[in-house]
């Protein structure tokens, strides 16, 4: 499957219940031909607009509920497209109504999914079982405005995969989780099958999540076993107004894998955030790109593997990167044909105009790096300053000689230049302050090289 197939079918599965316009509730299993319908399998025959949802439901308990959904998604840069089908069914469905503008929906505790897509000739279908325990939804409109909020004391979730059991590869994922919570608000009516209108924030939460993984096979390659489990997560994003932002912490992540390889690791925080335009604009726009992880643990099999000669430090305490930029996006992103065009003329999506290095910091393997920095882009030429300090350099430098990254002339090479560029500070470390001026690029106040793009 191919990387821009899978996203794609990624995309869709996450977006199942609210990428179309329209939605039917009809008597009985019903033949669908126009893409994307949304069908309701109730008593009573009404129709309802999904740009009403949830406030065109009826209010009442709705039996036997089960839900087709069909999607086709073209596949950026290329000429074919997937189409995606999903079955869900669900004992019941309650809906309890406060006036024409509140709206509170009780899901059933059992559910179960059905995903079938055909991806270059070959059909898949995924199935998924799953639980959630007094899983309610409010939602509350005012005006054109949509606010909505949820919670569940627990889930679980069993996927498996026919085509898997057919080739004679038995799969299954399992996952579960407590103390989930939801919360956000958007337009009370839009097309939701085009992103480009979409108007959502969402916050969630969760107290703890286990998952786990096993494919059993007689081929090579065909056995996996893998187990985890998380602490608490929270998460908040929003995609709307020509933008995308989202956020995350992961608490105590520990990862397990017994087949075909055993491994264990552990990260004790796992942060990452991404802010960018999806819309072209004539003037700048703000981009953020955060990853972070600290306290990250890794067993001595893995270790062994990286770093068989055991010449470094087995330490991991800190790795972030967090970057603020501003650029003008030429063209949308949500339109593959005028993204491949602008790329096949040579011209790059998006221009940069200003960065920003909040952090960028590595503590571990004996070696602790932190930077900081920021610039712009004055037509061709860039002018800015950074502030970078390293600590244990020289120790770090002999163990890479001993994992044979470099030889000896190398290493007394590298350890000349830093000692002659860089300053020593108070705490033993070396502080490189890096400017341009003049068109040269200057580190603690001496000119080393020309700035790229002045010449």
């Amino acid at each position: 499957m191919k990387t821009t197939t899978l996203a794609a079918a990624v995309f869709a599965m996450c977006g199942a219940f609210l990428l179309d316009s329209n939605a039917a509730f009809a008597k009985g299993p019903l033949d669908v031909e126009r893409q994307s319908p949304l069908i309701l399998v109730k008593e009573s025959v009404t129709e309802i607009n999904l740009k009403d949802f949830p406030f065109g439901l009826e209010e009442g308990t709705s039996k036997n509920v089960r839900m087709t959904f069909d999607q086709e998604i073209k596949i950026p840069e290329e000429d074919d497209s997937v189409k995606i089908s999903y079955v869900v069914t669900m004992p019941s469905l309650d809906v309890e109504k406060d006036g024409d503008d509140i709206v509170t929906i009780k899901f059933p505790e059992e559910y179960n999914l059905t995903l079938m897509t055909n991806v270059e000739g070959d059909d898949f279908q995924m199935d998924m079982a799953g639980l959630m325990d007094n899983q309610v939804m409010t939602f509350e409109r005012d005006g054109d405005r949509m606010k909505y909020s949820g919670s569940a004391d627990g889930f679980s979730a069993t996927v498996t995969s026919p085509q898997a059991i057919e080739n004679g590869v038995d799969f299954a994922f399992e996952m579960g989780g407590s103390g989930f919570s939801i919360s956000g608000e958007g337009a009370a009516k839009q097309d939701y099958t085009d992103i480009q209108t979409l108007d959502v924030s969402y916050d969630y939460t969760m107290e703890k999540v286990t998952f786990s993984a096993a494919a059993k096979g007689d081929g090579p390659g065909e056995q996996f076993e893998m187990s985890g489990n998380s602490g608490s997560i929270a998460a908040s994003g929003q995609v709307g107004k020509g933008r995308i932002d989202g956020k995350s912490e992961m608490n105590a992540f520990d990862l397990t894998v017994s087949k075909p390889l055993p491994i264990e690791a552990s990260i004790g925080k796992l942060s990452t955030e991404i802010g960018m335009p999806t819309e072209p604009s004539p003037k700048p726009q703000d981009i953020k790109y955060l990853i972070g992880a600290e306290d990250i643990v890794l067993d001595d099999f893995v270790w062994g593997l990286m770093d068989p000669n055991e010449a470094f430090p087995r330490d991991l305490k800190r790795v972030m990167i967090d970057l603020e930029m501003q650029a003008m996006m030429m063209v949308s992103l949500f339109d593959p044909e005028a993204m491949a065009e602008i790329e096949s003329s040579g011209v790059p999506p998006m221009i940069p105009t200003t960065a920003k290095i909040k952090s960028i910091a590595f503590d571990g393997l004996g070696l602790k790096v932190d930077a900081t920095g920021e610039g712009e882009l004055k037509g061709t030429q860039p002018e800015g300053e950074a502030y970078v300090t390293v600590k244990g350099l020289n120790e770090f430098v002999t163990s890479a000689v001993k994992a044979g990254m470099f030889g000896d002339q190398e290493s007394i090479m590298i350890q000349g230049m830093a000692g002659q560029l860089g300053k020593e500070g108070d705490d033993g470390e070396l502080i490189f302050d890096i400017n341009t001026d003049g068109g040269m690029v200057n580190i603690n106040g001496a000119p080393i090289m020309p700035v790229p793009g002045a010449q």
